[in-house]
């Protein structure tokens, strides 16, 4: 048995038709040419039983059906993208064209290398493809053309119609038929239309290194057989670079914010995209420690580390010890002194830092500032020693070193004052010793 295939071609339906004819009379030729006009009154549902038998269907897949109205008939065909189809005929994908024998009915349809075709596949739509439409125009006069189904297309997607004659496009996307006036055309006359399906630009969203930074960029890239007019918009609608994109196109130094692409080309086909280039995280270096004033001898300080955003993490003590790199370390002093310890986070190539102070002491000390006049002032087990062996009176106060007093009386003439600073917590200290106009100022550590 012949395959099936074979008589879905017109003229080998004809031919078929002619043989049962031969075989079986003209009645039997006429039953069978009377179900070929009612075929050809629901052509249309027999293009949807074509597709959902070939296992799709417009709603799911890249597809067009295109319909011409005039002269009181209509007529349509279907162009759509499948996986595994071929620009030649695919029995699995494709549809041979099958003419009214009704004069008065214009015909649509597409070509292939074998002949006419109602339904016509290609592959998958990765590219841009341009397909020739072909007309039968019985009669001159006014005829609409419009696309009556769109399937699943991406939204960027253009679909465009060439008026091949005046070289009009119209978009098939937006609402509404477009109005031709036609001459008589046969199935021998060259195309009419052509419609061009123009895949969109791709982009490709760099975000900033880091927080703060403006070293965002947008690549934009044409894989398409003809050039795109792209403008770069901000949130608020104002331009910040255009240019002609044949192959691609790199827009550097953007801030993270929200963007807008438009993209038009040689058919009028406008298509706006949304971009977002996206703030990093903000890496924030942060400690404290369990004490910032400590004795020598007990000088063990827990650091803890309170950042955010980093991965790695970099101490330094501030007294040339070695580098430590936890998360949160414990290091012991040796020798008093202020020192000043600093943490750097990391994440990435993004970093900040953070410092803080912290001073070791001798467990009890002075340090004496100024000396005029005759009074002394020293330490000598866990007691403040004032010697004013003259006559003159002078009195003390003790101060934080944040300026707060702590206590303060008067001394006693040609003896030594003792005041205990056994009740006062760690820390640096001053004392101020006033004899006349005579200033003793001491720094006490404890």
């Amino acid at each position: 048995m012949e395959d099936f295939n074979t008589y879905k071609k017109p003229e080998n339906l004809t031919c078929a038709i002619c043989s049962v004819i031969s075989a079986c009379g003209s009645r039997a030729g006429g039953i069978i040419l009377e179900l070929y006009n009612t075929y050809m009154n629901m052509k249309s549902l027999f293009t949807i039983c074509l597709l959902s038998f070939a296992g799709y269907s417009l709603a799911l897949n890249d597809a067009l059906k295109i319909k011409i109205a005039g002269n009181n008939y209509t007529d349509e065909t279907v162009i759509r993208f499948v996986q595994g189809a071929t620009p030649q005929f695919d029995a699995n994908y494709d549809a041979w064209k099958l003419f009214s024998p009704n004069p008065a009915v214009p015909g649509i349809y597409t070509r292939c290398q074998a002949g006419e075709l109602s339904i016509n596949a290609f592959g998958s739509m990765n590219a841009d493809t341009a397909v020739d439409l072909y007309l039968i125009i019985p009669a001159a006069g006014p005829y609409s053309i419009n696309a009556t189904e769109i399937g699943a297309f991406s939204q960027g997607c253009c679909i465009m119609l060439e008026d091949l004659q005046t070289g009009g496009f119209y978009d098939l996307r937006s609402a509404g038929s477009y109005a031709f006036n036609l001459a008589v055309a046969t199935v021998s006359s060259p195309a009419a239309f052509r419609v061009h399906f123009r895949i969109p630009v791709a982009l490709t969203v760099t975000d900033p290194t880091c927080f703060g930074y403006s070293d965002g960029s947008l690549l934009i890239q044409n894989n398409g057989l003809s050039s795109w007019a792209c403008t770069l918009s901000d949130s608020a609608g104002n331009s910040l670079t255009s240019g002609t994109v044949s192959q691609s196109m790199l827009i550097q130094n953007l801030n993270a914010g929200n963007y807008q692409l438009l993209a038009s080309d040689y058919t009028g086909c406008s298509r706006a995209q949304m971009l977002t280039i996206t703030q990093p995280p903000q890496v924030v270096a942060g400690f404290s420690v369990s004490d910032s004033v400590l004795t020598l001898g007990a000088a063990t300080v827990q650091f803890t580390n309170s950042s955010s955003n980093a991965v790695s993490w970099q101490w330094d003590f501030g007294d040339g010890s070695a580098t430590s790199f936890v998360s949160d370390p414990v290091h012991t002093y040796t020798a008093a002194g202020s020192y000043t310890v600093s943490l750097t986070a990391t994440s990435g190539n993004c970093s900040a830092s953070a410092g803080r102070i912290v001073t070791v002491i001798n467990p009890t000390g002075y340090d004496q500032i100024s000396a005029p006049g005759t009074v002394t002032v020293y330490t000598q087990h866990e007691k403040l020693m004032i010697l004013n062996p003259s006559s003159e009176p002078a009195s003390y106060a003790i101060y934080t070193i944040c300026g707060r007093e702590v206590c303060g009386l008067a001394t006693t003439n040609g003896v030594v004052t003792e005041v205990s600073l056994e009740y006062l917590p760690s820390g640096i200290y001053l004392v101020n010793v006033i004899q006349g106009n005579n200033l003793v100022s001491s720094r006490i550590y404890k």
